[in-house]
């Protein structure tokens, strides 16, 4: 058995114990739609999702759209249709459960929509990546944020840094920013005020 066979068959049993999504009104305005990765990537290398998911992207649902982060396009809105396909492994529907103001939430994420994407993971809000979206636009009715930044790590299960970091930091100039605050999907994932619900098989 192929080694992407065996990712695929232990991701669905991971996945198991979450209800099928069987249909997209199952969604609510403000749901995570987390992506995984089989295959796996310089992202999960170093990130570690919950349940061990290789998870490498999430998404804001919002009205049958999901306001996201992703290179090339920057921040903007896609039909929820279109993100099932192009993430056609296995989605993730996480509901935050700590009291939050949607209005406030969507709000500051739409703000963001046209912003670039920022491929260098720098806390920037003049360029975003995905979860820097999550971790800076969900807020309470405060205005506070809802997910605190953590420190931001490049290490991988044997604590090194592996060389595609290194080497993509270098080509900027950059030494890979191994300690600054920030986020990654993965570890939102893991977070105690996210119910995860639904998965998309």
């Amino acid at each position: 058995m192929s080694l992407f066979c065996l990712l695929f068959l232990s991701l669905s049993t991971q996945a198991q114990t979450l209800e099928p999504l069987g249909s997209c009104r199952q969604l609510r305005s403000c749901d995570l739609l987390f992506c995984v990765n089989p295959e796996g990537n310089a992202i999960t290398d170093v990130t570690h999702g919950a349940d061990g998911m290789q998870i490498d992207h999430v998404g804001i649902y919002h009205k049958g759209k999901v306001i996201e982060a992703v290179p090339h396009r920057g921040v903007c809105l896609t039909p929820i249709d279109s993100f099932m396909k192009r993430n056609q492994y296995l989605i993730i529907i996480g509901r935050v459960v700590t009291p939050f103001s949607k209005r406030k939430t969507i709000r500051q994420a739409k703000r963001c929509i046209g912003l670039p994407y920022d491929s260098l993971y720098i806390p920037d809000l003049r360029a975003v990546y995905c979860s820097e979206l999550v971790q800076q636009c969900y807020v309470d009715k405060h205005g506070q944020q809802v997910f605190e930044p953590i420190g931001m790590t490049f290490r991988d299960s044997t604590g090194e840094i592996p060389d595609y970091w290194t080497d993509f930091y270098r080509r900027f100039g950059m030494q890979v920013p191994e300690g600054l605050e920030g986020s990654n999907p993965a570890e939102l994932s893991r977070r105690h005020c996210i119910k995860l619900l639904f998965r998309t098989f």
